[in-house]
Parts: structure tokens; sequence; C-alpha cells
């Protein structure tokens, strides 16, 4: 009788073990399946092996055409399908990420989910319900206009609405897949410029919108020639962490400007929390419009041909840094929600698994 148990209880083990199994592997599978968006095999920069990819003849940066295909022979592997495939949504972390750039189309059906909004503001009153001195600023403050309009469709929206859409385009079945858009993250649009020459007081009140308000990450895809001090006396007394494009410039003469010779700024605002992207192309070289410093630049991420998110629903390419900084902003944040308990500690890890390359920094 004894023998007899013991060989069902055996049994009942090889039954549970094999139960156990089937569920791990039907969990592995669950893993690896993720649902592409449709137009997600434009997005080059976050494939996740080597392989050529076709441009098609598009218009590039809103002025620029391609008239004839492009091949693209990338070998950039930034993880991001492994995030995707890792993360849960269930996470109860919680990451505000501010963009100061352009208006940006905020119904967006791929942006408007990570929307962020003032919950402590009632749309449209006519007050400033949360004593914070600005008047409905429902979706955040536009401090170019000086209005509470972050909304636009126009071409002076499609920066704005480009770099939203690399971080946080929704995971949705339609459009592209942005970095963050499995996430529960939300975007505060601040626009601070609208196709005229950029104005540093306009940065400097809205980093400190953003700080008041609970950002924690800002994105600032955008150079300033001047304010250095306002600037960076702004970004010394915020709690928030920083990235910011190193800037572009490219004539018959030069190929991207020494930062350590021209500075820019917040590109040159040297903080523990600012990190400053340069751009590189499908193979990793540095690209040609990029500026460069080995003081100043921190890291390097794809910024040409880069897909995402523009005004009316649409999608189209874009060249520079502005779109460099967005992919690491996205990236860090895949840092916090997967690894990390604090974002300084995402920013530590992010630098530590950069590949280091001298000739990025020459």
């Amino acid at each position: 009788m004894k023998k007899n148990i013991r060989i069902i209880f055996m049994i009942s083990i090889l039954v549970l073990a094999t139960l156990f199994l089937f569920l791990a592997i039907q969990r592995s599978n669950m893993r690896r399946q993720i649902p592409y968006d449709p137009l997600y095999s434009r997005q080059w920069y976050l494939q996740n092996k080597a392989q050529n990819i076709i441009i098609p003849p598009a218009r590039i940066d809103h002025t620029d055409f391609t008239t004839e295909e492009i091949i693209l022979n990338s070998n950039v592997n930034l993880g991001v399908t492994d995030f995707w495939e890792s993360y849960q949504k269930k996470s109860s972390k919680e990451l505000t990420i501010a963009i100061l750039d352009s208006c940006a189309d905020i119904r967006h059906d791929d942006l408007k989910t990570h929307i962020w909004i003032n919950n402590g503001e009632i749309a449209d009153n006519g007050l400033d319900d949360d004593g914070n001195g600005y008047i409905d600023d429902y979706y955040g403050w536009n401090f170019y206009s000086n209005t509470n309009i972050v909304y636009g469709t126009d071409e002076n929206a499609a920066h704005g609405t480009h770099c939203a859409g690399i971080i946080a385009a929704a995971h949705n079945g339609s459009g592209i897949m942005g970095i963050l858009g499995n996430t529960n993250v939300k975007l505060m649009v601040l626009p601070i410029y609208g196709g005229e020459e950029l104005n540093a007081d306009n940065l400097v009140s809205a980093i400190h919108y953003a700080d008041i308000m609970g950002a924690d990450i800002c994105n600032i895809s955008c150079v300033f020639h001047d304010g250095k001090d306002k600037i960076s006396d702004v970004i010394q007394n915020s709690s928030m962490y920083f990235v910011a494009a190193a800037g572009n410039f490219q004539n018959q003469y030069i190929n991207g400007l020494n930062l350590d010779n021209y500075e820019r700024f917040p590109a040159c605002c040297q903080n523990s929390r600012m990190i400053t992207a340069g751009s590189i192309n499908a193979q990793k070289k540095g690209s040609l419009f990029s500026n460069y410093s080995p003081n100043f630049v921190d890291i390097a991420a794809p910024g040409e041909y880069i897909y995402s998110t523009l005004p009316n629903g649409d999608y189209g390419y874009q060249n520079g840094t502005s779109l460099s900084a967005p992919i690491v902003t996205g990236i860090l944040g895949a840092y916090y929600y997967l690894y990390t308990d604090t974002i300084e500690e995402a920013v530590e890890l992010l630098l530590s698994n950069a590949e280091t390359d001298a000739a990025l920094q020459e």
C-alpha cells in the first residue's frame, strides 16, 4: 500500500512539474509576443538587430526631400524591445516628462493617452484654481505666447509633436511605437518657442513651472546662444533631471561645432542632473551636423531619419540632435521603470551601460 502511495505521489510531482513547465513556457511565449504597431518597421532606431532599413522618397525636416530610396545599414541596438518584453503595465511607478519645445498635437491618436493634465485646475473656468499663478493651465502653459494653449496642428507644432512621439507614442495597434508607449508616462507639454528666435526667459520660466508642477525629467530639444547664468541657475535649483540636445551646425566648411569653443545652453550647463545628447547615424558614427565636446556631451543617440508623430495625425522623418535627446529621455525612463528605484540610479545605469567610443568625443 505504501508503495502505491509513493508511486501516486511521484506521479503527482511529475504532473505538477509538467504543469509548471508548461506555464513557464506560456509565460515566456507571452513575454516575447509584442504587438508591433504597423509603422514600427520605419523606426530603424528601435530595431534590435542589424538590418537594412529602406527610407522611401520622403520629406525630411519639412524642407528637404529625398527623391530616391535610402538604404540604412543599421547596427544600432538600444535594447528597447527587451524593455517592452520585460515591463509589466501593472507597475505602480509614475513618471512625468516635461517637453520644453514647440506646441504639440496633443490630440494625436498616438499621443492623447499620454498627455499630462493639471488635476488641480478646472478647465476653461477663467480661474487659477490651484493658485500657481496660471489661469486655466489644465494642459500646461505656453510660455511663448503666454497663454494656456499648448495644442497646435500647424508647421510650428511639428517639432514638439515629433519629440513627444519618440518618447511616448502609444502601443495601440496603429501608427508608431514610443519608447515608453507601453507605460503610464505622462508628457507635460510646455511650448517655449513658435517659429521665431528663441528666448532664454521662456525656457527659464518653463523649467520653473515644470519643477513646481511635479515633472521628473525635462527634455529640452533646442539650444540657446545666451542666457548661460539664468539657465544654469534655474537648473541648479531644480529637483528635476534634464536631457538636452547638443545642437546642430553644418555648412560647406564646418561639420558640427566644438562646444568647448562655442558654448550653447542648456547643453553646456554642467550639472550632475544634466545629460547632453549628440547624434549618431545608423552605423554608430557621429552625425556630421551634430555639435560635439569631450567636456559637455555625455552621450550620443540616433538622430538621422528618425520617424515619429507629426501634427494632424501624421507621421514623418526628421534629423537632428533634437531627436537624439528624446531617445535618451525614453531610454532613461525605461531604466527607471524596469531596473531602479530612483531616477538618479537610472542616470548612473544609463551612462555606465552606454558604449564608449573615443571618436565621438574628438
